[in-house]
């Protein structure tokens, strides 16, 4: 099954990677927003040289295919730790839900909230809730513990 993937992917992509442009061509109508698709895709480049390997595709499949939600929450975390800190802070947060608020088209909230006052205040009802040790950060245990409570 993997050789026939490798083959099927130079086939697709004979540059040896799937380039962002590209990339946002495969996600569902309505996920291919230019900021949503730059957080994804950001996740997936490994190695941040602009365009998914072949491994790096492999590993976005199993991502997109994982079956229990712990490892959905994994993959949800990579999303939000914009940095590859290892640990999100609030204004990573802030930033991919802007990219979310945007995707969905709900840039306005109730009473001409902008999105960024939404994404913050949202961002710190989260972080209220899910910070457990109060240092402004949540590691993937934390972001994990709390989406599950």
């Amino acid at each position: 099954e993997i050789l026939t993937m490798y083959k099927q992917f130079y086939t697709d992509y004979p540059e040896g990677g799937i380039f962002r442009q590209q990339f946002a061509k495969l996600l569902p109508p309505g996920m291919a927003t230019m900021h949503f698709c730059d957080h994804v895709f950001r996740t997936l480049d490994l190695d941040g040289n602009g365009y998914l390997d072949f491994k790096e595709y492999v590993l976005a499949m199993d991502l997109v295919s994982a079956k229990t939600p712990e490892d959905k929450l994994k993959w949800a975390f990579r999303v939000y730790d914009v940095d590859k800190s290892g640990a999100i802070d609030k204004k990573e947060m802030v930033k991919v839900m802007n990219s979310i608020y945007a995707m969905l088209g709900d840039e306005k909230g109730k009473g001409g909230q902008s999105g960024n006052d939404l994404a913050t205040a949202h961002a710190a009802k989260l972080f209220k809730e899910v910070d457990v040790d109060g240092d402004g950060e949540l590691v993937e245990e934390e972001f994990i513990a709390g989406c599950k409570r």
